[in-house]
């Protein structure tokens, strides 16, 4: 009986050689399945460590600190907008992939955070811009309005200053008219 062979699968030889090698210092690097998602940055022992840019797929890129893969430290992650034009979309510290620690968010509906983060929500004292001109300065648990917070109206700069908890105003508080 004849042997039968196996069929080989095809591998240029630069593929494994590629993936023996252990990259450190600086260099350009495609991850992913399409060219669009590429680093191109430090790293070390192979992985993504000290300053770089990467692009995704979906039309963002993070531009900042990285450590052991993770973006870690401060970073500005943004939207490709075309045409050498670019919006941010969140501006700040980072740890663990998430935003944590000062930052600047800006959000799809208009409103902009600029305050403290923690693991990825909004988390101590911030002020949240709405796009109608009202503001929240104050207290913010796990992305919610909680705490002692103050709300000031657009229109008439009138204000409202009380206790938040989940984001809905709580117990006892006072509005303050302004006359105009």
């Amino acid at each position: 009986m004849p042997f039968l062979k196996t069929k080989r699968e095809f591998r240029p030889w630069w593929r494994d050689a590629t993936e023996k090698v252990i990259r450190n210092g600086f260099r350009v690097a495609t991850f992913g399945k399409t060219i669009k998602d590429k680093y191109t940055g430090e790293f070390k022992n192979d992985k993504k460590h000290g300053k770089g840019v990467q692009y995704y797929e979906n039309g963002t890129f993070y531009e900042g600190d990285w450590a052991d893969g993770t973006r870690q430290g401060h970073g500005v992650l943004s939207n490709d907008c075309g045409h050498d034009m670019h919006s941010r979309i969140y501006t700040g510290m980072w740890e663990n992939d998430q935003p944590h620690g000062f930052g600047l968010k800006q959000y799809d509906d208009g409103k902009l955070y600029k305050g403290l983060f923690y693991r990825g929500y909004r988390h101590g004292h911030g002020c949240m811009y709405y796009p109608n001109g009202s503001i929240y300065m104050g207290n913010w648990i796990e992305g919610h309005r909680s705490g002692v917070g103050r709300i000031i109206q657009s229109d008439s700069k009138n204000y409202y200053e009380g206790i938040f908890q989940k984001g809905m105003k709580y117990g006892r508080g006072k509005y303050h008219h302004k006359w105009s």
